[in-house]
């Protein structure tokens, strides 16, 4: 009889939360699934033709009027338009005139007009003017990379985003110069790189190689217009003895979609020579991160589809057709190598897991409610699942069904 009791308690929420969608947080997804626009796309081009930059648009997060300010390079732009599966047609007109999907044209305002049966959705995205070039000195980025005898990379570079006025790093003791790359975030701006009474001076980026024997960099940045300046210093070490340590501590593998929403992560702390990774079968990307045993001197590959990536931390990949192999190589100091096998293969789903989690829970038996109430009707494969008893129908049956598995009835 509790049981029965639970049952009835858990029906009443689940038909509340999709009668009224606020109750369960999820507007905002709802909104979104009932927009004729998925997104927007539109990229920047300058003057050579070359990509520099974008602006995306997501009808979850943003209105339908919004602004774009595109940086001071740009002069040309592309417009991507993408419909949702209850669009029938849209048009687009970019400055007032008729505009071809993906043909180059030059900055002005977006109108994009979708339908879907007797619904109209417009968005409008207004040219807001460039953005200028900032005249401040501020340093972007920091590569410290060591070099053998014969200029080869070896292992333990430093990638820095997250800069300080002070910094250090302890380099492999066979490493014979140090190739250092400084980039400021302006491209107006001047940059200095000064040791043992030595410089160079660059603008926009600067690249010097010098001996491993020499300690301490000073970087100095000062911005295009004269206004301001920065300092930076770099302190470098060598390591004593060459690590033979090439293990994995940690590995996490990320589903996502196009919209690089995640669908599911697997995480291994005690990483095999050979694991298995099930992904949903909507999966379109994969964001890999792997942290290696040796943490200063360990480096890493990402082999898959026959293209090798070199990586700091994470990587982010498209996928190919389920199955398909992912290897990972982690190489030690002293070049030991050790590789390790990821299978990424497509999940078996089964009747009641709507979602397409692996399990059977309360947002599966949500699903269907928004399904019955007409909120957020399932398609395709999510249907066949939520068609618990096989009748073609997803319905109250099923949500019976689904509730009484949920409590321990079933």
């Amino acid at each position: 009889m509790k049981r029965i009791n639970k049952l009835k308690r858990v029906l009443a929420f689940l038909m509340l939360a999709a009668l009224f969608p606020a109750l369960s947080g999820i507007s905002d997804a709802v909104a979104a699934e009932n927009s004729l626009i998925a997104g927007v796309y539109i990229d920047f081009f300058d003057a050579a033709g070359n990509y520099c930059g974008n602006f995306v648009w997501n009808p979850a997060e943003d209105g339908e009027e919004t602004a774009f300010s595109p940086g001071a390079a740009a002069v040309a732009m592309s417009v991507s338009p993408v419909l949702a599966e209850n669009a029938d047609a849209f048009s687009a007109s970019v400055g007032g005139e008729p505009y071809t999907a993906e043909t180059t044209v030059a900055l002005a305002d977006v109108l994009i007009t979708a339908t879907g049966g007797t619904t109209v959705q417009t968005f409008t995205a207004h040219f807001d003017g460039k953005q200028a070039s900032s005249p401040e000195a501020a340093l972007a980025s920091l590569y410290v990379g060591p070099l053998d005898a014969q200029g080869a990379a070896l292992t333990g570079q430093m990638w820095c985003e997250n800069l300080q006025e002070e910094m250090s790093c302890v380099l492999p003791c066979n490493a014979q110069s140090v190739y250092i790359c400084a980039e400021a975030e302006s491209e107006e701006a001047t940059i200095t790189l000064a040791s043992g009474g030595e410089s160079i001076t660059a603008t926009g980026i600067a690249e010097w190689t010098l001996p491993a024997d020499t300690t301490t960099v000073t970087i100095s940045i000062v911005s295009g217009d004269q206004t301001a300046q920065a300092a930076y210093e770099l302190a470098y070490t060598l390591a004593g003895a060459l690590s033979d340590d090439a293990n994995l501590e940690h590995v996490s593998i990320t589903a996502m979609d196009d919209w690089y929403e995640e669908l599911d992560t697997a995480a291994f702390d005690d990483v095999q020579s050979a694991n298995t990774v099930p992904v949903p079968a909507d999966a379109t990307m994969l964001s890999v991160e792997v942290i290696p045993a040796d943490l200063d001197f360990a480096s890493f590959t990402i082999a898959l589809d026959g293209s090798l990536y070199e990586i700091d931390e994470g990587l982010l990949l498209i996928m190919p057709a389920l199955p398909f192999e992912l290897e990972v190589t982690v190489t030690a100091q002293n070049g030991r190598s050790v590789v390790y096998s990821f299978q990424i293969e497509e999940r078996l789903l089964f009747s009641g897991d709507v979602d397409g989690d692996g399990l059977v829970g309360i947002p599966d038996a949500l699903h269907i409610c928004r399904h019955i109430a007409n909120i957020a009707p399932l398609a395709d494969s999510a249907f066949a699942r939520a068609d618990i008893n096989s009748d073609a129908n997803v319905d109250v049956a099923d949500l019976v069904q689904i509730c009484r598995s949920i409590v321990g009835l079933e």
